[in-house]
């Protein structure tokens, strides 16, 4: 997730080899540009029910570009096949190109209603915007995970549809939720992943720009990290100053979990391998209720785990059945880091008529507010979604006291301490038609390329904004 204030800039997964060309910030190429402190900020949307990547200008509600999927990619995402749009990245090269890249989920709906599917696997690709429309740079969908031998007994780099079905789990990445790129040259490609439905797992890949194949480089699984099987879902990864974030919205029915009752952890280079340093909420038997996308970021306040606690305000679980207007509530879950990990400080809720929906995304932006990607629900498929996706903006009380809590979400809220705050309006929040939208980023002005730059005035429609 591509979050404006991060703690860590470095990469330690482990140490890059600097000897070899790497860098040990990620290589995106992105130039100074002395001009752009006078264009506006850039708003940009993955609507995921609705297959696509919108860029929308928040001050005037102009949308400027959309990425239609199955627009760009017919032969893969064309009914019956959905792609469901998830983690993405956008940067300006030094040639001016706007470039996104990009993770989508494919699934076959063998149903009507959407409830009967057959997977095939995830896509990770690069667009670069152009006038006419999108034009893919390069498409990855296989690995190679020869250098973990007995993960996978399919050939290497097997594209997805043709792995046998007894391997499908180990050898296909597939619901991927979260790309973080690490090197990006011209010959080299190097990012890490949240492999969601497949063991699931974390892992690292490296190619060459072009290949559909990458070679898997660092692996987090149950079958090479300790303690990693009591965790499920992996949805979302950060690289930290000294290893990475990973949020698991789910935890192993063996450890009395299940799907929703989520941990998010820290792991770190050891030996050969990696090994846990912390998980919030810390205690065996306590969770969060379905988060998703944390970040360590810094402030003049200090450093702080910020995690969009997204069935926060809800009152069942999700394995127990969301219902209604009872659940698919969210908070905004806050804990303050210090040398033994976080320490829980609130869970943010909205006043008003307008609660937080199933919140998603929760980024500190340069001015020190927060941008939320708030869903509505958890999807919209299963279930008729009584509130709309939404972008909104909030100021967090980072100064807030802990209370003793951990965090962990039980009925009455009894290890949290619900604290409410006030939605920061106008233009937010932005509405847009949005349908599930799962990440929103603002792009600061320098990152904006040439085909965005023009956009600003000549935007394909509006949006609107929220009533």
């Amino acid at each position: 997730m591509l979050t404006l204030l991060i703690l860590g800039c470095t990469r330690s997964a482990p140490p890059l080899d600097t000897s070899a060309g790497h860098t040990a910030a990620p290589d995106t190429q992105l130039p100074t540009d002395t001009d752009s402190p006078a264009l506006p900020e850039v708003l940009v949307v993955v609507d995921g029910a609705d297959n696509q990547i919108l860029y929308v200008r928040p001050d005037t509600g102009d949308l400027l570009y959309t990425v239609d999927l199955p627009t760009v990619r017919p032969a893969l995402c064309a009914d019956p096949m959905i792609c469901v749009a998830y983690g993405v990245e956008h940067q300006r090269s030094e040639a001016g190109d706007d470039l996104l890249t990009l993770t989508f989920h494919r699934v076959e709906r063998l149903s009507k209603d959407g409830h009967e599917v057959a997977q095939h696997g995830s896509m990770i690709e690069r667009y670069r915007l152009t006038e006419a429309g999108p034009e893919v740079v390069w498409s990855l969908n296989a690995i190679d995970l020869s250098g973990f031998p007995g993960t996978c007994s399919a050939d290497p780099c097997t594209p997805p549809d043709d792995v046998p079905a007894a391997d499908w789990r180990s050898c296909v990445i597939t619901g991927v939720h979260d790309i973080e790129l690490v090197t990006d040259t011209e010959s080299l490609v190097e990012l890490w992943l949240a492999d969601t439905s497949s063991r699931p797992r974390a892992m690292k890949l490296s190619f060459e720009p072009g290949s559909t194949c990458a070679q898997v480089t660092e692996l987090l699984d149950d079958a090479s990290t300790e303690g990693w099987s009591r965790f499920e879902h992996t949805n979302d990864l950060d690289v930290t100053a000294t290893g990475v974030l990973v949020n698991h919205k789910g935890t192993s029915p063996e450890f009395g979990g299940a799907v929703g009752r989520g941990k998010t952890t820290h792991w770190v280079p050891e030996g050969d391998g990696w090994a846990l340093e912390w998980e919030h909420p810390p205690e065996d038997g306590t969770w969060l209720n379905a988060p998703h996308n944390p970040d360590l970021v810094t402030t003049e306040a200090g450093e702080f785990l910020i995690y969009a606690h997204s069935n926060g305000a809800g009152s069942t679980w999700e394995d127990e059945g969301f219902s209604g207007d009872a659940d698919n509530l969210g908070s905004v879950g806050v804990a303050r880091m210090g040398a033994d990990g976080p320490t829980y400080l609130f869970d943010a809720v909205l006043s008003g008529d307008s609660p937080l929906g199933f919140v998603r995304d929760a980024d500190l932006l340069s001015d020190g507010s927060f941008l939320l990607t708030d869903s509505g629900c958890n999807d919209d498929v299963t279930e008729v979604c009584p509130r709309p996706g939404l972008v909104r903006r909030v100021e967090l009380p980072l100064d807030t006291a802990s209370t003793g809590g951990s965090g962990a979400w039980l009925e009455g809220a009894t290890e949290q301490q619900l604290v409410t705050v006030s939605e920061l309006d106008t233009p937010w929040p932005l509405a847009c038609d949005l349908h599930i939208p799962y990440e929103s980023d603002l792009l600061e002005p320098q990152a904006l390329g040439e085909v965005l730059r023009a956009r600003l005035d000549a935007p394909e429609s509006s949006c609107t904004t929220a009533d």
